[in-house]
């Protein structure tokens, strides 16, 4: 079983690595996965997503939308290896909203 995802890799019976070929030892069938390790290797829930986009303020780019932004940067600069991805996600999606509500423009 592979819980890496990219770059990793399962070797069986008739595998080769390094010259050598994988085979059989002891033929029975797989045991159960543990339930604490099955917990384990569950995705993190993704965040709730507003039903509309955020509104703030019109005119200049307010306070607000620095702070925000300023603010989903820290947080994906400081997240753990391994939430960063799940910490851009969120800030994407945070970001996103005001993007979609057209307070915070690209490019």
């Amino acid at each position: 079983m592979d819980t890496r995802a990219h770059s990793g890799y399962v070797v069986a019976p008739g595998s080769v690595v390094d010259g050598r070929r994988y085979r059989v030892v002891v033929d029975a069938p797989p045991v159960s996965l543990p339930a604490w390790l099955a917990t384990l290797l569950q995705p993190t829930p993704l965040p709730m997503t507003p039903d509309q986009p955020v509104p703030v303020g019109t005119g200049r780019r307010s306070r607000y939308l620095d702070a925000a932004v300023s603010l989903e940067c820290q947080k994906v600069h400081s997240a753990p290896d391994r939430k960063r991805n799940a910490t851009l996600y969120a800030a994407a999606l945070a970001l996103g909203q005001l993007v979609a509500g057209g307070e915070l423009h690209c490019g």
